[in-house]
């Protein structure tokens, strides 16, 4: 069996560039010895097809660079943050050149500038953005991939680029294949935002296949489309407006994306057009609202008579003056059921579980949904969860968290997905301990959050937060009457007053769950947990009184163990001279990584003595972000920490009170519900 048909859909991603390389690739640093002494195009001539560039610089770089008949890797080095500033990044083959060409970019910074790939060969070739963060060039496309020829394989993951306004027929995100060539895109958790503010040309992502034999599928999946594009939010087009007789024929899969406009008159959130050939797309749990028409889809261009768009539209939340607006004759081969309209229909009849109530969102401008929104566990389960499966898509919401969670904690019953791309029921919130809520002396602080009173079924995941008072010390859960508390794990420690946690408290279902250390469980400090046996997994563990009421006073962590066989999950005392006790209870989180759930590893680059810093968008100069942590265990390395923000540096730190170690390793979640809207950047794109 193949390698890549066992792994799951995001690792395989990431090893197939190492697969793609040839042996004996090797990793050159610019600046460095010559020849990577000078420009940086001296370096990308100079090396070899396969190799990768490390750029070790924070001076701006003005000169671009343009990779030709190969294929090469460029990427931040460890503890830098490359700027591109007014110039290009290219790559293209030549003329004649059927060889393999790539170019993978893995978190550098473009400041007005933009990277456009193309290939027009008979062989292949594979592009891949990851972590890009872009401003680009006014009036071009931030990222543009063009295939004309061959096979092209595309990865576009988390990328933030504002800009605008491009052409017409182009976007921010721009994918055009032509001329018979078969391009095939995974573009996931990019975000996308049309500044400044104004009646701009062209799209935010933009989708054309064009000409005869042209194929391919695009699978966009949890993307932000954000501002006033002229021509659509995302367009998912077939044909050529000035060729309508040569036609095309793929594949479109919109799962989780959220596009939000301005309330401009005549605007289109999700439009779908085809000229004379075949489009096959299907749209679920997708968002769109502030368009005139939030989803639209039928013949695009003049010279178009008898395409078709067969496929689905399931669990979609749309409000628009148009919600729906589509040509019957021309998508009468899509199914719907599921979705939420707030505004007219044409084109299509409503099927199974179609709701009209108002849509209920968090605002104007937030589009997730409000505790009373009738989206809230009125999706298909069947439907999402077949396509995630049959497509290959993360099992995740728009926010990389997890789907199919119940409303609250005590809801009887299944876990049911939201219409929508997102999914309501996870919280996060902070907690200062005072003398009103802790008492002087005392060993346990009440958390008296409305989110989770009277949930006992509650899951919290806590991590101490530096003050000026240190907390640090091992803590716990505990619910009594309704109200949730904190305790230190050892009693004789009492809560110091001032100090502060952040809590994140996992929607039932979604990935929470409950384990109890038995008999069967124990190997001398850890217990077995019963999750899959996959080492990507993200875990947070978390001591819960009500789930195994035995005191165990240490530090804990958890790892992923695998030896000569089958791999297994576990959790443990930090210290692995302290066997775990029989009966200890534990709030379990789990999900695959995403954007917002991920793994931090402390390098030269990033960590320093104590210190380990957490670089990420929604944390950089964000002092109000709650993430939580649970540390990866490494015997030996259990002391107490604290997360500390920097002001004067903008970012936030891990602070180990007993030094940490090169290759300390920590499990991060950050709760974009929480951290957009308190930072700020969910209102700083000037949409209102």
């Amino acid at each position: 069996m193949s390698l890549l048909r066992i792994l799951p859909p995001a690792v395989a991603l990431l090893i197939l560039p190492l697969l793609a390389a040839p042996a004996g690739a090797a990793t050159l640093t610019w600046p460095g010895p010559a020849p990577c002494a000078g420009v940086l195009q001296a370096c990308v001539d100079h090396a070899s097809d396969g190799d990768q560039i490390l750029i070790a610089t924070n001076t701006p770089i003005t000169t671009g660079a343009g990779v030709v008949d190969k294929r090469l890797t460029l990427r931040a080095a460890d503890g830098f943050r490359p700027v591109f500033r007014n110039t290009l990044v290219a790559a293209y083959n030549n003329s004649g050149f059927n060889g393999a060409v790539g170019l993978h970019l893995h978190k550098l910074h473009f400041d007005s500038s933009h990277v456009s790939v193309s290939y027009s060969g008979t062989g292949t070739a594979s592009f891949e953005a990851r972590e890009l963060q872009m401003t680009a060039t006014p009036g071009k496309a931030g990222i543009a991939v063009t295939a004309s020829g061959g096979s092209v394989t595309a990865t576009l993951y988390h990328n933030r680029i504002s800009g605008g306004p491009t052409p017409i027929w182009s976007g921010l995100l721009a994918l055009h294949a032509t001329n018979g060539a078969t391009l095939d895109v995974e573009a996931f958790y990019n975000r996308i935002t049309r500044e400044p503010r104004g009646d701009g040309t062209g799209a935010g992502i933009f989708v054309n296949y064009a000409g005869t034999g042209t194929t391919g599928t695009v699978k966009l999946h949890g993307n932000t489309v954000r501002g006033d594009f002229a021509t659509a939010g995302i367009l998912v087009a077939e044909g050529a407006p000035e060729s309508p007789g040569l036609t095309s024929s793929f594949s479109a899969r919109l799962y989780n994306n959220v596009v939000i406009g301005v309330d401009r008159q005549w605007s289109h959130g999700i439009r779908l057009g085809v000229t004379n050939g075949q489009l096959d797309a299907q749209l679920l749990n997708n968002t769109v609202t502030r368009h005139y028409y939030a989803v639209a889809g039928g013949l695009w261009s003049s010279g178009a008579t008898s395409g078709t768009i067969s496929g689905s539209l399931h669990n979609n939340l749309l409000v628009g003056q148009q919600a729906l607006s589509m040509e019957s004759a021309v998508v009468a081969g899509m199914t719907n059921s599921h979705n939420l309209v707030n505004g007219g229909v044409a084109g299509m009849t409503m099927g199974t579980g179609t709701i009209t109530a108002p849509a209920r969102l968090i605002s104007r401008i937030d589009a997730r949904p409000a505790p009373d929104s009738p989206a809230i566990d009125a999706g298909d389960n069947t439907s999402l969860g077949f396509g995630v499966i049959f497509n290959a898509l993360p099992n995740a919401d728009a926010d990389g968290l997890g789907r199919y969670k119940k409303k609250t904690p005590a809801t009887a019953g299944s876990a049911k997905v939201d219409i929508g791309a997102y999914e309501y029921g996870d919280f996060s919130f902070s907690h200062i301990t005072s003398s009103a809520n802790t008492g002087s002396g005392s060993y346990i602080t009440a958390l008296n959050h409305p989110a989770i009173q009277n949930q006992p079924n509650a899951n919290l995941f806590v991590t101490p937060r530096f003050t000026g008072v240190a907390a640090g010390q091992p803590v716990g859960s505990w619910e009594f009457s309704g109200v949730w508390s904190l305790y230190n794990k050892s009693s004789l420690i009492p809560m110091p007053l001032g100090a502060g946690y952040h809590v994140f408290a996992a929607g039932a279902g979604g990935g929470a769950s409950r384990h109890v250390t038995t008999a069967e469980s124990i190997t001398g400090a850890y217990s077995q947990l019963p999750l899959a046996d996959n080492p990507d997994l993200i875990v947070l563990a978390m001591q819960n009184y009500n789930t195994g009421a035995v005191s165990n006073p240490h530090q804990t962590g958890v790892l992923y163990f695998a030896f000569g066989g089958p791999g297994t999950w576990l959790v443990g005392n930090m210290d692995s001279a302290q066997d775990m006790p029989i009966g200890v209870g534990f709030s379990i989180y789990a999900q695959l990584p995403s954007p917002n759930v991920f793994r931090v590893t402390a390098t030269e680059g990033n960590h320093s003595g104590n210190i380990l810093r957490l670089d990420h968008p929604l944390l950089d100069g964000n002092p109000c972000a709650q993430p939580v942590v649970t540390r990866m265990l490494i015997p030996s390395d259990g002391s107490n920490f604290d997360l500390e923000y920097r002001a004067d540096l903008g970012y936030w730190r891990i602070f180990d009170y007993n030094g940490m170690a090169l290759g300390t390793q920590f499990n991060v979640l950050v709760n974009p519900a929480q951290a957009e809207t308190c930072g700020g950047e969910i209102f700083s794109d000037g949409f209102e």
